[in-house]
């Protein structure tokens, strides 16, 4: 005979199975915690919650993809860039070259125009004496050079000598300007030169100045996006997971709608021996059947089961009771309404919560070689209105 404490759990159980917030009151009380029931109307809630995060999931794809392709133009600017700045590099290198080759040049034309000016002197020296020796021939009439020289060879190298100071004097004159117009050329070109050279490493030195700059803001760019990327991937993360929650919440309260409807159509009284036993076995004690103990009798059945053995609802219904038992191990009791409870003892672990809507057949315990007890197997018990039935009048074998 089952104990005291489970017939008047069971008892209490019927007695307000009409007012379910009172049954989940005294579960609450005798288990701790409890799962409340979920309608249709909370699974249409979570399906509009379920698209509404779908469409922040997709737009945080789409947000990653603009930070990838952000991140990825980013890249090929600084690559870019880089190239730039070894052109740059490369120039500042011939710059360079060219700036030691200017000196070189210069040196040589400072060692020329030391030179020129030494040349300078000594035809200014030269042009001086020349200018002095035409000067002292100038005093002279040169008519009266002529009618007074009365020897003829005389008078012909006096005549050329004269024809030459005098050419010789122009000569060195447009010689000494020449030399002076090369010299200020030279110069001219030198001191031009020099200014491209260093105006050319000043333009190059603040490109390459501020092409490292843009290259440092497009790598805080793509740090800045490989940031975002991240945080953008956790939430992800963290909306598809809720995502997958949301979709076995939904599945679930289908199934549990699913299981309600089935309910209502078919009627548990309507199935009086239709019904498939909870384990496939033999009958190790019948209903009535008197125990051991003297004066007691089996208000169930007591049926043989291997352990680990599926245990499986012998009807649609609600999941009422799921937790430990003193004397029966774990239990497990299902609501099938029009007073109609069957009890499930002496498992090992329990596959459902309160709450739950369970189906025909549905697996809903494992069972197992309950040490506590003498008798091995699952023991199943049928009741209506809170008293005991006899199982085999609704279970076929």
């Amino acid at each position: 005979m089952m104990c005291g404490c489970a017939r008047h759990l069971i008892r209490r159980l019927h007695r307000r199975r009409t007012a379910k917030l009172a049954v989940m009151l005294v579960l609450v009380c005798s288990l701790g915690t409890t799962i409340p029931i979920q309608s249709s109307d909370q699974a249409t809630d979570y399906s509009q919650e379920l698209d509404q995060l779908r469409s922040q999931i997709e737009r945080l794809k789409k947000d990653a993809s603009k930070y990838q392709q952000q991140r990825r133009t980013a890249e090929k600017e600084i690559a870019g860039l880089e190239h730039r700045l070894i052109s740059i590099e490369a120039r500042r290198t011939g710059l360079e070259q060219d700036f030691v080759q200017h000196n070189h040049e210069y040196e040589k034309l400072n060692e020329r125009k030391k030179t020129q000016v030494l040349e300078l002197e000594r035809q200014s020296a030269a042009l001086q004496n020349l200018i002095r020796a035409s000067f002292a021939i100038s005093r002279l009439d040169y008519i009266k050079i002529l009618l007074s020289e009365d020897n003829p060879s005389r008078l012909s190298r006096t005549v050329a000598y004269y024809r030459y100071l005098t050419a010789d004097r122009t000569n060195r004159i447009k010689q000494l300007q020449t030399l002076g117009l090369e010299l200020e050329e030279t110069e001219h070109a030198m001191q031009q030169n020099r200014m491209y050279l260093e105006e050319l490493s000043i333009r190059l030195s603040n490109q390459r100045d501020d092409l490292s700059d843009l290259q440092a803001d497009m790598r805080k760019t793509i740090a800045l996006n490989d940031q975002r990327l991240e945080e953008n991937q956790a939430t992800l993360h963290k909306m598809k997971a809720e995502e997958s929650r949301l979709l076995d919440l939904i599945d679930s309260l289908e199934r549990n709608d699913a299981v309600r409807e089935r309910a209502e159509i078919e009627s548990f009284a309507g199935m009086k021996g239709k019904l498939s036993l909870p384990v496939k076995s033999r009958i190790q004690a019948r209903f009535g059947q008197q125990k051991p103990i003297r004066g007691a009798y089996w208000n169930g059945l007591l049926l043989s089961s291997t352990s680990g053995q599926d245990v499986r609802s012998i009807f649609a219904g609600q999941v009422v009771y799921s937790s430990s038992f003193d004397g029966f191990g774990v239990l497990v009791i299902i609501d099938h309404g029009e007073d109609f409870m069957s009890l499930y003892a002496y498992n090992t672990e329990s596959n459902v919560q309160v709450g739950d809507r369970v189906a025909t057949q549905q697996i809903i315990a494992t069972a197992g070689d309950y040490s506590d007890h003498p008798s091995t197997g699952l023991y199943f018990e049928l009741r209506k209105a809170g008293s005991p039935i006899d199982p085999l009048l609704w279970c076929r074998l």
